[in-house]
Parts: C-alpha cells; structure tokens; sequence
C-alpha cells in the first residue's frame, strides 16, 4: 500500500467534493489503506453532516469493499502516535494522531483535508492535502471544533 485515507479524504470522495477525483484515482490503483478508527469516525461524520444513518453505513460498506486494506491500531502505531502528538505544533483529536501513526508505521502518505494534520512534522509524516472547498465538510467539522470550549475539545 502507498496512501493512507484518512476519514477527511473518503468522506470528501463520499461527498463529491474537492479533492474527489484524487481519491478516486488512488481507489482504483488499489494501493489504499486506511486505519481501522476510520470506519468508525465516517459514519458519525457523516451523520453529523445530515447523511442518513443508512446511507452512511453504505457508503462505509462500499468503501470496506474497495479498500484493500485496514490497519489494526496496536502498540507500535500509539508509540508512534505519541512521538507525533508530542511533535505537533498544535493538538490533534486521538482518533487523528493514531491515524496519523498508522500511515508512519506502514510508511505510507497520509491523505487527508484536515488543517491540523499540517502541523505534524513533514519529515515524520509524508502528506497529501486535499482541496477544501468553502463551506465544504473540512470546513464545517473545523468551525465546530473552533467553537467549542476547551474542556469541551479533546486533549
């Protein structure tokens, strides 16, 4: 495998927006991964955007399909989400350091539009940022993250 999706980047495939045809141009390479936390973030991601919960457990189907392979989260990815968590020039959710930690691991480029990914050091995780369109998802789930409180955000 050489791209690991992070749930930005499906969800922006899912989504047709910016960025789309990148990742469907890696999909039918079929050289993806993705790390097992995604299945679980996409659903509720896009639920939250207003996609029904069966059409978001479709699409999750779908993608499972298409996906050749899930990277499992074990030791050796949190060491590794640790040393990028405490690198970081900003804090990242858990879900998005482990993910982040699995494309280290299995050496792959991290495919992603989320803005806090960027503040990972390049030399220790090679990315690939997708378009954010205006109002687009990326945008929206940023917003929100920007409004809550602090004891509200997780550390």
């Amino acid at each position: 495998m050489t791209h690991l999706l992070d749930t930005s980047a499906l969800c922006a495939h899912f989504l047709d927006e910016p960025g789309a045809d990148e990742v469907d141009a890696l999909l039918a390479a079929r050289t993806t991964s993705v790390c097992v936390l995604t299945w679980f973030e996409m659903r509720f991601v896009l639920k939250r955007m207003g996609v029904s919960a069966r059409d978001a457990l479709g699409a999750e189907r779908i993608y499972r399909a298409v996906v050749p392979q899930t990277w499992m989260v074990d030791e050796t990815v949190v060491e590794a989400a640790i040393l990028l968590r405490e690198t970081a020039g900003d804090r990242l959710p858990m879900a998005d350091t482990l993910i982040a930690g699995c494309a280290v691991v299995h050496d792959e480029i991290l495919v992603h539009r989320d803005r806090h990914f960027t503040t990972l050091p390049i030399q220790r995780v090679r990315q690939k940022r997708l378009p954010v369109a205006p109002g687009g998802l990326a945008c929206r789930v940023e917003a929100r993250a920007r409004k809550r409180t602090p004891r509200e955000r997780e550390f």
